[in-house]
C-alpha cells in the first residue's frame, strides 16, 4: 500500500475550514455571551466574584457578608477553603485589563475554549495522518454543546479541560519520545490547580508512564519526575 500525501492545495483548504470555524465559533461564543447579565449562581458566581476581587487588588478571597437592618462589614475569606482559586486568576486577567465587568470575564473561558480545538485538531491528525480528520475532529470539538456552554460562564471546568486535554495530548505524543511525558506532567500541574479532581489526571500519567515500552530505571525517573 502506497503513502498517501496531501496536497499544498488540499492542506491550503482543510487549514482555512479549520480557521474559518475557529472564527465562527468565537463570534457564536461572544454573541451568545452578550446576554449575559449576571454570572449566574453557585460555581460561576463564586469563580467571577474572587476574580473579580483579584481585579480589584483584595487578592483570592470571598466575602461572607453578614448583615442586619444596618448591615455589617463584609468578612474577608480566603478563596481556596471552598474550591481552588487558580480559574479566578485566569478569568481576572481581561477583568484587570478591560474592567470587572461580566463581558470582560467571559472574554477568559471563550479564549481558553479555543485550546481543546486545537488539541482535537492535532491529536486527529497524528492519529489518522490525514489533516482533513485533524480539521473536522477540531471544529466538532469547538461546536460541541458542551464547549459552546461552558465558555460562555465561569466556570473553572473550561479551564481544566483546557489543561487536561494538553496533558493527554502530550501523554499519547510520548510514543515519539518518553520526554513528552515532562509536558504531560506540566499541564497536570496546570489542571490540579484549576480542579481538585484532576489527581485523577496524575495518576492517569503515572500509569501511563509504568506502562511505557522503556526501562524500569527511566520509567521510575519519569514517574519520579512528574510527581515533582
Amino acid at each position: 500500500m502506497g503513502v498517501v500525501t496531501t496536497s499544498v492545495k488540499e492542506k491550503r483548504f482543510w487549514n482555512t475550514l479549520f480557521l474559518a470555524g475557529l472564527i465562527a465559533g468565537l463570534v457564536l461564543r461572544f454573541y451568545l455571551a452578550s446576554f449575559a447579565k449576571t454570572p449566574g449562581h453557585g460555581d460561576s458566581a463564586f469563580y467571577y466574584t474572587v476574580a473579580k476581587n483579584i481585579a480589584l487588588g483584595r487578592g483570592p478571597v470571598i466575602d461572607y457578608i453578614v448583615y442586619f437592618f444596618s448591615g455589617l462589614l463584609p468578612l474577608p475569606h480566603y478563596a481556596g477553603d471552598f474550591w481552588n482559586p487558580g480559574a479566578a486568576f485566569l478569568i481576572s486577567i481581561p477583568m484587570i485589563l478591560f474592567g470587572t465587568s461580566l463581558s470582560s470575564a467571559l472574554a477568559a473561558p471563550i479564549i481558553t475554549g479555543i485550546v481543546p480545538a486545537l488539541v482535537g485538531y492535532w491529536a486527529g491528525r497524528k492519529f489518522s495522518g490525514s489533516i482533513a480528520v485533524g480539521s473536522l475532529a477540531g471544529i466538532l470539538t469547538f461546536f460541541s454543546p458542551f464547549q459552546v456552554w461552558y465558555s460562555v460562564t465561569t466556570e473553572a471546568i473550561i479551564f481544566s479541560g483546557a489543561f487536561g486535554a494538553l496533558a493527554i495530548y502530550f501523554i499519547m505524543k510520548s510514543d515519539e519520545s518518553p520526554r513528552y511525558f515532562l509536558a504531560a506532567a506540566i499541564f497536570t500541574g496546570f489542571a490540579q490547580l484549576i480542579r481538585q479532581d484532576n489527581i485523577l489526571l496524575l495518576a492517569t500519567l503515572e500509569v501511563c508512564v509504568l506502562l511505557a515500552s522503556l526501562s524500569w530505571k527511566r520509567k521510575l525517573a519519569f514517574a519520579a519526575a512528574a510527581l515533582g
